[in-house]
């Protein structure tokens, strides 16, 4: 007999889409169908299997890759822990890595609801719920070979204490990734989120910066990435007890990633500005240097600076004017500082004309 479950998850691509699902036909597999633009059937008209190890293979994630190849990533349960596993199929849907994919991490636990992301060079960033102490977040990037680049064990998203679990992972857009996860460090559910580099390494506060800790629970956290390496986190909120959505940009509003690592935080004199305002900020060490103005949409709007700089501390002026001279209104604005393309904080400013 053959039963599908509703666990599959799908993403578009040039038109069409790339949907995987769990599959029973003995015992649960994962099963994929690429569908164009017009409801065709591209691969086989059953579907073609992605893994069909022994045990069970459920909540199966899709990503499309474009001409290179689709990637697949899924719960597995092959051996007596749950692992977390990827597959990357060709256009014609046949596998180009070791047939049932390979494993994201040593399996020294249970490794759940993997999440995947782009990492910008054809690979991919997966992040999950990983039970080897109480359930931490961590994350692994694959590239076209199948080859680990973090480490056979993954690397550490977050270990603070408490469950954190449902990762969702975005590309930032520069070969790193932004996470997302359900965090019960606290006791009640909060939202928290962090920004990985392309080497693993962690671009925030160590654990993550706190997304929404609102009163009530807040809980299914889904991150989608916008340009300039910035993020929207969307989640169900019980503040208001009911099942409400909010949604809130990261770097959250008036927070410095790595400002405790780093010297110096970003400020701006006056704050509220009637007009033209000054930033200051202090540099770790030389480097190519970028301070620009975002609006609160997300949108850059004036760079105020672009230029290689010695490190310590700096101050330039802002006229309160985009980029094409025009006056800014008044409203909440956003300043971020990055050094040689890593962000080092982002401030809060306002505008009162």
């Amino acid at each position: 007999m053959r039963t599908a479950s509703p666990s599959g998850r799908w993403t578009a691509s040039l038109g069409g889409a790339y949907v995987a699902w769990s599959q029973q036909d003995v015992d649960y597999d994962v099963v994929a169908q690429h569908v164009d633009g017009s409801g065709d059937l591209l691969w086989d008209s059953l579907g073609v299997r992605v893994c069909g190890a022994t045990g069970n293979q459920f909540h199966a994630h899709a990503l499309a890759g474009g001409a290179g190849g689709t990637w697949f990533a899924w719960e597995d349960g092959r051996v007596t822990s749950l692992g977390s596993y990827v597959q990357r199929m060709n256009v014609n849907g046949l596998p180009t890595l070791t047939p049932d994919g390979i494993a994201l991490s040593s399996g020294l636990a249970d490794e759940t609801d993997p999440s995947l992301a782009s990492d910008g060079a054809g690979g991919v960033i997966a992040a999950w719920t990983d039970m080897r102490t109480d359930g931490d977040i961590y994350a692994q990037r694959v590239d076209t070979t199948g080859t680990l680049l973090w480490g056979y064990g993954g690397d550490p998203v977050c270990t603070a204490a408490g469950l954190q679990q449902f990762a969702s992972v975005a590309s930032d857009g520069n070969g790193g990734a932004l996470v997302a996860w359900e965090d019960y460090r606290a006791g009640g559910g909060d939202i928290y989120s962090q920004r990985l580099g392309p080497d693993g390494s962690a671009l925030w506060t160590p654990n993550g910066d706190v997304t929404s800790n609102a009163p009530g629970s807040q809980y299914q956290a889904t991150v989608v990435s916008n340009p300039d390496s910035m993020g929207i986190v969307v989640w169900v909120d019980q503040r208001s007890n009911g099942n409400d959505l909010y949604a809130q940009q990261i770097p959250p509003p008036e927070t410095a990633p790595l400002v405790t690592r780093l010297v110096g935080a970003l400020s701006s004199a006056p704050n509220p500005a009637p007009g033209a305002t000054e930033i200051s900020f202090a540099l770790p060490g030389a480097g190519r240097t970028e301070l620009a103005i975002f609006d609160a949409s997300g949108r850059r709007i004036r760079t105020v600076t672009s230029a290689t700089l010695p490190a310590g501390g700096h101050t330039v002026p802002w006229d309160a004017h985009d980029d094409a001279g025009r006056p800014c209104a008044e409203g909440v604005y956003f300043a971020r500082l990055a050094i040689n393309g890593r962000t080092l904080a982002t401030h809060r400013l306002t505008l009162r004309r």
